[in-house]
C-alpha cells in the first residue's frame, strides 16, 4: 500500500476530494480518470460520469495527485482509503485484486 499526503486550498476542498476519491460504504475508487490539470486545480472525471475540480494548495500538489492517481485509472491499484484533516488529504492504494484462473 502506498499513500499520499496532499494539500489543498482550504478544508472543503480536502473534504470533497477525499469524498469524491473514495466511496467508504461501497468499498471502490470513484475517480475514473484526470481529465485536466491547470495550475492548482485538477479536473476529475467520476465513475457516474460527472466531472469535477478540486483545488489544491499549489501545482506541485496537483502533480502529485495525478501521479498518484495514473496507476489507479490505468487499473492497476484502487484507492484503499480516503481521509481530510483540515487542509489536507491523506489517500492511500493498494494493489488491484487478480482475477483467479477459471473464475
Amino acid at each position: 500500500m502506498s499513500t499520499v499526503r496532499l494539500g489543498c486550498r482550504d478544508a472543503c476542498e480536502a473534504q470533497k476530494l477525499a469524498s469524491l476519491a473514495y466511496r467508504r460504504e461501497a468499498g471502490q475508487t470513484f475517480v475514473s480518470e484526470v481529465l485536466n490539470v491547470v495550475g492548482d486545480e485538477a479536473v476529475l472525471a467520476l465513475r457516474d460520469g460527472s466531472a469535477h475540480s478540486i483545488t489544491l494548495a499549489d501545482a506541485s500538489q496537483v502533480e502529485a495527485l495525478a501521479d498518484f492517481l495514473q496507476s489507479v485509472t490505468e487499473g492497476s491499484h484502487m484507492v484503499s482509503g480516503a481521509s481530510a484533516s483540515g487542509r489536507h488529504v491523506v489517500l492511500a492504494k493498494s494493489d488491484r485484486p487478480r482475477a483467479r484462473a477459471g473464475a
